[in-house]
């Protein structure tokens, strides 16, 4: 019975019965026998074949077919005990086994639970291991959209910091002008000084000139005028520098959201203490502008006190030729603008974005564990020995099943979109090995857009890490890149997950994060495709 106990367990791990036929043993004809030994691919096991199929303990699939290297299903095991227990009940097996032979059936019995038993256990360590790396995938998935929705809060920092400066390019020029303006007004207060003394000169022996002193303080009433004009302008000048510090004021609720712009911030404060050095120096020409025009005053007061008291007439002397009109004075130059504004303190951080939407209901957890066997029954009285039977067939060593084979070198193809929302389309395409030393690999990664806008050509080096179960890789890259139409080097950082649907086939997702070193920027992209091994 030992040798009928082997040819069931073989039974129950090699093909597949028919489903409709009643439990009864029925012999089959060698035309039968003959064509489930023609579908085996080994003589290994012809001999234990011919014997299950001639006693119609198994009798094959409706159409004729055996399917021997197919898994079977529990009913089909139970039909085969049933065929089996039919010639051999269980009540009898007294009459056919001896204590140890029952020993025996017990044990293989007991091992074929034992082996449901661990395989559950398998099928449950790879449901909960599953269970982890998609909640690692959703994690990534957080983490690429918060990036994302990062990138797109900075989109406008170029033009910003852009009109930023070009505004401190008018500041400048404007500046420049003023300058120039300002040594103009020095160079025509030295041509008065050059004129007062030229009209001191001739006024000094001229004390009976009071028509002259009378045009001296028309000329005064003239410079009067002339301050008036330039107290004028001055107060337009300190308009223009409230206007000024309205625009900087609005410049400073611009920039305050640049947080990573430092460095021209920096370089807009140096120009700025500049700017406010050169604005005081305008401002000590200006006062010593201011001081001139009161000496000018001095000057003119002491002329018309000049003359001492009266003397005894003198003879009427001859008329002497009327003198030429003086020149017309120089109109005053513009007013320097005020200095500029200190900059505001940058505003305070904006409020949190809102949470993010709730992630789908997990998968239905897996059926319970079957319920344990109900206790043995008394033990029988011992019958009479029967007769022995006839030895069995030598048995083959137990080989285990081995793992999925995979190839270790591959070739990724993929796509993906650029921008939110898309402005372009770009395909990548990957060649590496990622059982190069154990589970880590190496990788050679290359970018290149295919319409639109995108990021141009790169190309990637990098080192991986790949965790497997069974058909289903997860891996993790870092490396380093070029991007070669803006030849800006990066740093790059890759997950992903790859599905194995044969040995040389499959399909996979993975997450991308590129930091560019030059600018601080960061690129993320999600990408799909197809991977070929070999």
């Amino acid at each position: 019975m030992r040798n009928y106990l082997t040819l069931a367990l073989i039974l129950g791990s090699s093909a597949a019965f028919a489903q409709n036929t009643p439990p009864v043993a029925i012999p089959q004809p060698p035309a039968v026998v003959q064509q489930a030994v023609s579908e085996t691919t080994g003589a290994w096991a012809q001999q234990a074949i011919e014997l299950v199929v001639s006693k119609g303990l198994f009798i094959g699939y409706p159409k004729g077919k055996f399917d021997w290297a197919q898994a079977a299903t529990r009913q089909e095991v139970a039909m085969v005990f049933a065929r089996l227990l039919q010639q051999y009940p269980l009540d009898q097996l007294k009459n056919f086994l001896t204590r140890d032979e029952l020993a025996v059936f017990e044990k293989g019995l007991q091992e074929v639970k034992d082996g449901l038993a661990e395989l559950r256990g398998r099928l449950d360590a790879q449901e909960a291991s599953l269970a982890t790396i998609q909640t690692q995938l959703d994690d990534v998935q957080t983490t690429l959209a918060d990036l994302q929705s990062q990138l797109e809060a900075l989109s406008d920092l170029p033009d910003r910091v852009a009109a930023l400066e070009e505004s401190q390019s008018a500041q400048d020029d404007m500046l420049s002008d003023l300058d120039g303006r300002v040594g103009a007004l020095e160079e025509s207060q030295t041509a008065q000084d050059g004129l007062i003394a030229d009209l001191q000169s001739q006024i000094e022996p001229l004390a009976d000139a009071p028509d002259r002193l009378t045009a001296l303080e028309e000329s005064q009433s003239a410079q009067d005028d002339m301050l008036s004009d330039l107290d004028g302008r001055v107060g337009a000048l300190e308009e223009s520098q409230t206007a000024q510090d309205g625009l900087i004021a609005d410049l400073q609720s611009q920039i305050e959201p640049l947080a990573d712009a430092p460095d021209r911030l920096t370089a807009l404060e140096e120009s700025q203490a500049a700017q406010d050095e050169t604005l005081t120096g305008v401002d000590d020409r200006l006062s010593a502008l201011e001081n001139g025009l009161a000496d000018l005053d001095a000057r003119l007061t002491t002329l018309e006190e000049a003359p001492g008291g009266t003397g005894d007439a003198g003879a009427v002397g001859a008329v002497g030729p009327a003198g030429a009109d003086g020149a017309d004075g120089a109109d005053g130059a513009d007013g320097a603008d005020g200095a500029v504004g200190a900059v505001g303190a940058v505003g305070a951080v904006g409020p949190a974005g809102a949470d993010g939407a709730d992630g789908a209901d997990g998968a239905d957890g897996a059926d319970g564990a079957d319920g344990a066997d109900g206790a043995m029954g008394a033990k029988g009285d011992k019958g009479d020995m029967g007769i022995q039977g006839i030895q069995g067939l030598p048995g083959k060593d137990f080989v285990p099943p081995t793992d999925p084979y995979r190839a270790p070198f591959f070739v990724n193809l993929s796509g993906y979109g650029v921008g939110s929302p898309s402005t372009g389309i770009a395909a990548r395409v990957t060649i590496g090995n990622d059982a190069l030393l154990g589970n880590f690999g190496v990788r050679l990664t290359g970018d290149f857009g295919v319409s639109g806008t995108t990021s141009g050509t790169s190309v990637v080096g990098g080192v991986s890490y790949r965790a497997t179960l069974g058909m289903i890789d997860g891996y993790g890259a870092v490396g380093l890149g070029q991007n070669l139409t803006t030849s800006s080097p990066f740093g790059d950082l890759i997950v992903g997950v790859n599905i194995r649907l044969n040995d040389f086939l499959g399909v996979f997702a993975e997450g991308r994060q590129n930091f560019f070193f030059n600018s601080g920027l960061s690129v993320s992209s999600v990408a799909f495709g197809v991977q070929i091994r070999f």
